[in-house]
């Protein structure tokens, strides 16, 4: 039973593109969960997070990514990896945040099948750290559920900000969180799986995914999600019968579109327009 199933873990990297990431970074991802294992993960995350400097100095002499020691630490700062986390266990969801193995979780009420699941790093200068926030947003009844974190700059990794901010020699700085890259990162738990086999596989599908500065303003996203399941099976390595628990071709939405507007507080109004089919009627 081992030889059906496909790889346990399958995972990519993207680059960051956005620069200049002075208040901060997200990441968003449009996701449908089809068909679980239990103690399948699925991860969005930043890998091998930086804290950069930008620097002007009384001379008007300016550095962009500072290299070097000063107010208690050496620049360039790693933070590490930061991710967000789905755990589907027997009966429930679960959703974790993990910054170096400091790790928050709450349980979801129950499985989130279509969400969008984010994750933001903001820079926090008057307590000298990072705000990590993740959350996810169930598309279907428009619950959600979110974590936070805070990494403090100075007990980890000693910067002393007020030094920073008061140094007479220095007339500008600007802390810029840079990440290596974007992480997406599926992993299964291989057979047998607390006693049982199981022929198929954890599925899970991106629609879409994308990064952006944190937003000082109200903004608009447009979204468009296609289940075009011809089209996912002509891309989808592993062979239908072991892809998923119940084969779906017969009602599937084919076609939806959001409108998603995220205030500066964090909240989203979402606008949704769905249509359904019935294959071959």
């Amino acid at each position: 039973m081992q030889s059906l199933n496909a790889p346990t873990t399958a995972s990519c990297t993207l680059p960051v593109s956005t620069s200049n990431n002075v208040g901060g970074i997200n990441a968003y991802l449009i996701g449908q969960l089809m068909t679980s294992i239990p103690d399948t993960n699925f991860t969005l995350g930043f890998n091998n997070v930086n804290v950069e400097l930008n620097i002007c100095f009384i001379n008007n002499t300016c550095v962009n990514d500072y290299t070097g020691s000063i107010a208690g630490v050496s620049f360039p700062i790693s933070i590490g990896n930061i991710n967000v986390i789905e755990t589907y266990g027997n009966t429930h969801e679960y959703l974790s945040l993990n910054i170096n193995n400091n790790i928050n979780y709450t349980q979801l009420p129950s499985y989130y099948y279509v969400y969008l699941l984010t994750l933001s790093l903001s820079l926090d200068p008057t307590r000298c750290g990072i705000d990590v926030n993740a959350s996810i947003y169930d598309l279907v009844t428009m619950g959600g559920a979110s974590l936070s974190y805070f990494y403090n700059l100075t007990s980890n990794n000693g910067l002393n900000c007020t030094q920073l901010m008061t140094n007479p020699n220095i007339t500008s700085v600007s802390l810029v969180i840079v990440p290596s890259s974007l992480l997406i990162q599926q992993s299964t738990p291989q057979n047998p799986n607390n006693g049982v086999y199981y022929v198929y596989n954890a599925t899970t599908i991106v629609y879409d995914l994308w990064v952006t500065q944190t937003p000082t303003t109200s903004y608009y996203m447009p979204i468009t999600t296609s289940y075009n399941f011809e089209l996912l099976n002509k891309y989808n390595v592993v062979p239908q019968q072991y892809r998923e628990r119940f084969f779906l071709s017969g009602f599937a939405p084919t076609a939806s579109a959001y409108a998603i507007i995220q205030l500066p507080n964090g909240t989203y109004y979402l606008v949704y327009l769905g249509l359904m089919s019935v294959a071959g009627g």
